[in-house]
Parts: structure tokens; C-alpha cells; sequence
């Protein structure tokens, strides 16, 4: 399993995506079940969901500039997510290993491991940052 960070680079945006079985994203609690939730999403193929997942660094440029990001990410992933996400029959367990919030309580390390039922696993450490009660994946190149 390969880590999106190592294999997309958006062009124009400028996006490099972080890699990822509730339908909704927890508001509120820990960093970890926000994380863990979004990697669903991704497992599922479920690209928009996850791809709104995420804050990105462009967002701050223009007032809709989120939404675009967003499209382009579901775009490409929706053109090129099976080269990097397993079916979710194939994973059994998507477990918080660590969750590192900092001193300010705005911002998280998580790392995340992926078991698939023949026993391979992936481990992954995503940043995340809160924005009002919700945890996201934060994109900061």
C-alpha cells in the first residue's frame, strides 16, 4: 500500500495529498476517530467525502478556492484511487496506533495503521488540524 503524499502532486493547486466506517466525519472527540473515519472514506471510495477531509494550505488564498481543491482531488482520485487503496473487503482493521495533540489543542499527529485480512499492514502518521469542533487532515505545501 502506497502513501498518496509519495505519489500525487496536483499541478495547478499545488496539492499534495496525505494518505487515508461511519458515514458522517465526528464533530467532536479525538483526532484519531477523525482520522480513522476519513481513511474509511478512502478504503470505501468514497473520494469526496474524503477529500473534504482536508484544509488546505490554498484555501486561505481565495474564498472558493476549498471547493476547487476539493473537485481536483476527487477528480484525480476518482480517475486513479485503485492504484492506491485497497478494496475495503480486503481491510479488516483500521487501528489508531498514536494521537499527539499539541499544547494548543489545535493540532494533531496521528498515526494510523491499516491490517488487511491476509495480514499485510501499513503504517501512516497524518497531520491534523481543528477547525471549529471538527479535526481534518491539513495539507500545508
Amino acid at each position: 500500500m502506497k502513501s498518496l503524499r509519495s505519489i500525487i502532486g496536483c499541478t495547478a493547486a499545488g496539492l499534495v495529498l496525505l494518505t487515508a466506517c461511519r458515514n458522517d466525519a465526528p464533530k467532536t472527540g479525538s483526532p484519531g476517530k477523525a482520522a480513522q473515519t476519513y481513511m474509511t472514506y478512502a478504503y470505501a471510495r468514497d473520494f469526496e467525502q474524503f477529500a473534504n477531509a482536508f484544509i488546505f494550505a490554498s484555501d486561505t488564498v481565495e474564498p472558493d478556492r476549498h471547493d476547487a481543491n476539493v473537485r481536483a482531488v476527487k477528480e484525480i482520485l476518482d480517475e486513479k484511487g485503485d492504484e492506491f487503496y485497497l478494496p475495503t473487503d480486503s481491510v479488516a482493521q483500521i487501528r489508531i496506533l498514536t494521537e499527539d495533540i499539541d499544547e494548543t489543542g489545535q493540532r494533531a499527529k496521528v498515526t494510523l495503521e491499516t491490517v488487511c485480512h491476509g495480514g499485510r499492514r501499513d503504517t501512516t502518521v497524518h497531520d491534523l488540524v481543528k477547525t471549529g469542533d471538527e479535526w481534518k487532515f491539513i495539507e500545508i505545501k
